[in-house]
């Protein structure tokens, strides 16, 4: 998402004290990641600061002098703490893998807000490109979150951090198909999130990344549930770019679903809420997604008009997990068309990819596709071949839904 910079006024009440817990929590976490406001709040600082300085010795009210020195405090700490985080990441991850817990429960250094959430911004910027990267980032916040001191930070903060350190595990967790790992990191993000007496914007994430949860368990109409109360929470915030998001999320639900005009409808909604400019990636999803329900719904002239701009758009995304997913959107098109042996080739290179990469979920529902493929073609041997492998994986990550079709296909090729 893009975030807006803070203004300038709102950035002075901040440093004065002069705002509420949940005002001046958002400010801080903004400031934890924008470079531009750190630098306006060290300007900001200096002007403050500078009466106080001239008037020393002078008649100034007594009060005004404290909240003078309480701003130059507060700054002082804030910016030490916000430049010396990047040097406690560099330090930790220097550390071997196996004692960077150890480190950071030992060392008080590493109780560091600014540190969790750097830690959750790595972690976040992996997702994709490298899950297991991700999972450890996040592991690494949890680790930080858990030692937080709430008289330091205060307890909305302190919640806040770990609710959002165990949603990004669960997030890690899911994307490297470890469902299970995922509820677990889920459910303690809620408790976190409900004993803090819960800030909204933290709501919505995990609300968010708790129906992505949902859709992989094939929970779809849970899904569409927390999906819903994202964009409502989204909307209240006037946050069109996450809510247009999360109308893409809710499409992919309906999608699961089998409800592919409804999807069509909902992130054709969601395209038109989101600056594609600053989440080409979010555009990208987005129009993959389109272009697959009209497939589905046997719009394929329509969804033929969107492969060439999705390659475009994927190679300027310069991401080969989207990439491999614009290959199987492309091999599912010529399966819709009859062009078996093209389809099998595509799909067929694409799940080698997403073995390679160890994506459970994604080799289980591509292996699914092709078979079916395979079936059209009239190639039952070939179709029992590759069930025989994938059936076993997707029992063993609960994919219960998709297990059942994988068996009754299975059984139509063997003539059951």
């Amino acid at each position: 998402m893009r975030e807006q910079h803070t203004d300038p006024e709102a950035l002075t009440r901040f440093l004065l004290g002069e705002m509420s817990d949940i005002e001046a929590a958002e400010i801080d976490r903004h400031l934890s990641v924008c470079s531009g406001c750190r630098d306006q709040a060290d300007e900001t600082m200096d002007l403050l600061s500078l009466p106080f300085l001239d008037g020393v010795g002078s008649a100034y009210d007594n009060a005004f002098d404290r909240a003078l020195v309480g701003v130059a405090e507060r700054l002082s700490g804030l910016g030490r703490e916000l430049r010396s985080a990047d040097d406690l990441l560099a330090e930790l991850l220097r550390e071997p893998a196996p004692g960077r817990q150890r480190r950071i429960r030992e060392d008080e250094r590493f109780h560091s807000l600014k540190l969790c959430q750097l830690l959750r911004s790595h972690g976040k910027a992996r997702w994709f490109s490298d899950p297991a990267a991700a999972r450890d980032a996040a592991e690494l916040a949890v680790g930080v979150a858990e030692c937080l001191d709430p008289g330091r930070y205060g307890a909305i903060l302190t919640a806040d951090a770990r609710a959002l350190s165990w949603a990004y595990l669960g997030n890690a967790c899911r994307i490297a198909s470890d469902s299970w790992r995922a509820e677990g990191a889920l459910r303690r993000a809620w408790s976190h999130h409900l004993q803090g007496q819960g800030e909204l914007d933290t709501e919505g994430e995990l609300l968010v990344i708790t129906s992505s949860l949902r859709i992989l368990q094939n929970r779809f109409d849970e899904a569409l549930q927390h999906a819903d109360q994202a964009i409502a929470v989204y909307r209240s915030l006037g946050d069109g770019q996450r809510e247009g998001a999360t109308l893409i999320k809710k499409g992919m639900a309906m999608a699961g679903s089998g409800r592919f005009q409804a999807a069509i409808v909902e992130t054709r909604a969601g395209l038109l809420r989101i600056d594609a400019a600053s989440d080409p990636r979010l555009l990208l999803i987005g129009k993959q997604n389109l272009a697959r329900d009209l497939l589905e719904s046997g719009e394929h002239v329509e969804a033929g008009r969107l492969l060439p701009e999705l390659r475009s758009l994927g190679r300027d995304c310069a991401d080969n997990t989207l990439q491999a997913r614009i290959d199987w959107l492309e091999g599912s098109f010529a399966g819709h068309l009859g062009r078996f042996e093209e389809a099998e080739r595509r799909l067929g290179e694409t799940r080698d990819f997403f073995l390679r990469h160890e994506s459970g979920v994604d080799v289980v529902l591509i292996s699914l596709h092709l078979a079916e493929i395979l079936a059209r073609a009239g190639k039952p041997r070939r179709v029992r071949e590759l069930l025989d492998e994938v059936i076993p994986l997707g029992e063993a990550m609960g994919l219960e839904r998709d297990v059942l079709a994988a068996r009754l296909l299975y059984a139509q090729a063997s003539g059951r």
